[in-house]
């Protein structure tokens, strides 16, 4: 039996780019993630894919792609909340991360 770990990090294109996105739409989500869906069903891989969520609406993927999530859960992969949370203290973090898991 072979066993393979994957996590699969789904946010934004332009948060790799430094806010500086290199083409338009967010082709790693939209195009990437059915991608590698249809992989992981063919090999019977298990991943988890970390969704970006913020309580900014504009930083939201099951705001603003609502079928990655969709695609995600019915192919029966595990989901996780990831957030990007610039600022130190315990409130911010709190009402991020609380902001994201509301929304799942």
């Amino acid at each position: 039996m072979l066993w393979l770990v994957t996590d699969v990090d789904t946010e934004f294109d332009h948060v790799r780019f430094s806010g500086k996105p290199r083409y338009s739409g967010d082709p790693g989500l939209t195009e990437g993630v059915p991608h590698l869906l249809e992989f992981f069903a063919r090999y019977n891989i298990r991943a988890t894919f970390h969704i970006q969520e913020q309580s900014d609406s504009e930083q939201s993927i099951l705001l603003r792609y609502p079928e990655v999530y969709e695609q995600v859960s019915k192919h029966g992969q595990e989901v996780s909340v990831h957030v990007h949370i610039k600022r130190a203290d315990y409130a911010a973090r709190k009402s991020e991360i609380t902001a994201a898991v509301n929304r799942l």
